[in-house]
C-alpha cells in the first residue's frame, strides 16, 4: 500500500542537488457504507472503547472523528453512551482525582483532566474534594519516598530536589514552600 516516491531539493546557495526517498501512503477507497452499518460500526468502536477504561466525551468524540463518522453518526453514540451511562464527565473526574491525588496536586489534576477535555465546572467540583491537608499528606509521602534515595546527596541539593519534584507534580506553591520550610528546618537540626 505504500509507493516509493523521489523528492528532489535545490540548494541554490550551495550549488547542490540533493534527494530524499519519501514514503507515502495512498489512502484506500472509502467503501460507501449505508447510514445503518455507519451508526451500528461506530458503536461497536466506542463501546469496544469503552470497555478498555474510561473515557471523557470529548475523548470519545474525537476517537470517532478520527475514525472518520459524520458529525450527525457521532453525536447520536454520545448520545445514546450518555443514555446508558457509560458516559459521565463528571463521575470520571472524581474518580481520577480520588485515585490520582496521593501522588499529584490540585495543579496537576486539573491539567490532566484538561486535556482529557473535562469542563472547567466538573473539574472544579471534582477538586473540590482535595483538601490542603490532603495535599500536604500526599506531598510528604512523596518525599519520604524520594529520599530514601536522595539520602547521600548535600542539603541544598536534596532541597533543590524536593523543592523540583514538588513543583512538577502540580501541588500548590503553598504546599511547596510548607514543605520546603519543614524540610529546611529539619535539615538544620
Amino acid at each position: 500500500m505504500c509507493k516509493t516516491q523521489l523528492v528532489y531539493h535545490a540548494s541554490p546557495r550551495l550549488g547542490t542537488l540533493t534527494y530524499t526517498v519519501c514514503m507515502v501512503r495512498r489512502q484506500r477507497p472509502k467503501e460507501q457504507k449505508s447510514p445503518e452499518e455507519e451508526l451500528q460500526a461506530a458503536k461497536d468502536y466506542a463501546f469496544r472503547l469503552m470497555g478498555y477504561k474510561n473515557y471523557s466525551e470529548a475523548e470519545v468524540r474525537q476517537r470517532l472523528e478520527r475514525r472518520g463518522h459524520s458529525p450527525a453518526v457521532t453525536e447520536q453514540v454520545l448520545a445514546m453512551l450518555r443514555g446508558y451511562g457509560y458516559l459521565n464527565d463528571q463521575a470520571l473526574a472524581e474518580q481520577y482525582v480520588q485515585s490520582h491525588k496521593v501522588e499529584r496536586g490540585r495543579r496537576a489534576l486539573a491539567r490532566d483532566l484538561a486535556r482529557r477535555g473535562v469542563s472547567a465546572r466538573e473539574r472544579a467540583t471534582a477538586l473540590e474534594q482535595v483538601t490542603l491537608q490532603d495535599e500536604l499528606a500526599a506531598a510528604r509521602q512523596l518525599i519520604a519516598r524520594r529520599l530514601k534515595l536522595w539520602g547521600a546527596l548535600k542539603r541544598e541539593r536534596r532541597l533543590r530536589r524536593i523543592h523540583d519534584l514538588l513543583v512538577r507534580r502540580g501541588f500548590d506553591f503553598e504546599v511547596v514552600n510548607d514543605i520546603m520550610s519543614e524540610f529546611a528546618e529539619d535539615a538544620c537540626q
